[in-house]
């Protein structure tokens, strides 16, 4: 079985907000950096590269800088590295199957996505495992979800098993495994973390009388939703950005503009 390798960074919007929209083909804060077979040789195939001149000494780094590190990945393994490029964390790469990379909006935590076995684009089983910016392990959890969201201070993942399937629940995960389903009707999905408070928004569209109707709903660190707005827009477009700050939410149109909501 041939080994793909694929990093991504997630990019906060306005501090804590992310897109996730499988409604195009390249997914706004996820960014593809390297997709190579493992076993291959050919350094044209590399993204992110690590050229050692002595054990554990990095001449070049190119890879996804953290707040005070970066993670590169190299033939073998991934590798946490400080800025004076010594090498902090070694994590060697699986055998068989695929590894797939997520950063926190912050970035400071990394989510390692193992993939074992896929059947028709879905992970058949998977684990994730989750590290600070040094590259100490926190936690992990077996799912089997096809791409993920990671949670700012690292105590919860969500995604959903099934990107091309709009009715894909999005699942939420702790180190104690799944904890939550929210349900949605279209593949266009955004999320925005609050760190301080530590809620969560989550846009979700359904369709009901014939049209589409996105509304968001923000839930506290249990997953208790604690306040909601239906009807935000009508339409299957996703040509949104969402932030959460506090109690203000700021929910931005691409062509019709900002609103700003009060919590309450």
């Amino acid at each position: 079985m041939k080994k793909w390798v694929i990093i991504s960074t997630v990019i906060g919007v306005a501090l804590a907000g992310i897109l996730l929209s499988s409604s195009s083909s390249s997914k706004e804060g996820e960014v593809n950096l390297s997709k190579r077979n493992l076993s291959s040789s050919s350094s044209s195939e590399v993204k992110v590269v690590v050229r050692n001149s002595l054990p554990g000494e990095v001449k070049k780094i190119k890879g996804v800088k953290l707040g005070s590190s970066y993670v590169v990945e190299s033939e073998n393994s991934i590798k946490f590295i400080d800025r004076d490029k010594k090498v902090l964390k070694e994590i060697p790469l699986p055998k068989k199957g695929w590894v797939k990379l997520f950063v926190s909006p912050n970035k400071k935590i990394v989510a390692i996505n193992w993939i074992e076995e896929y059947k028709n684009e879905q992970p058949l089983k998977a684990k994730v495992t989750l590290f600070d910016e040094k590259g100490d392990k926190l936690w992990e959890v077996e799912h089997n979800l096809s791409s993920l969201v990671v949670d700012p201070n690292g105590e919860f993942i969500l995604g959903v098993t099934d990107e091309s399937n709009g009715k894909a629940p999005i699942e939420i995960y702790t180190s104690q495994g799944l904890v939550k389903k929210i349900p949605k009707d279209s593949r266009c999905w955004i999320v925005a973390f609050d760190e301080e408070s530590g809620n969560i928004a989550i846009l979700t569209q359904e369709f009901k009388y014939s049209q589409y109707i996105t509304s968001v709903t923000v839930y506290d660190r249990n997953f208790t939703p604690i306040w909601k707005r239906r009807g935000v827009a009508v339409g299957e477009s996703c040509g949104f950005e969402l932030s959460l700050k506090g109690d203000k939410l700021t929910l931005t149109h691409y062509a019709k503009g900002s609103v700003t909501y009060t919590i309450n």
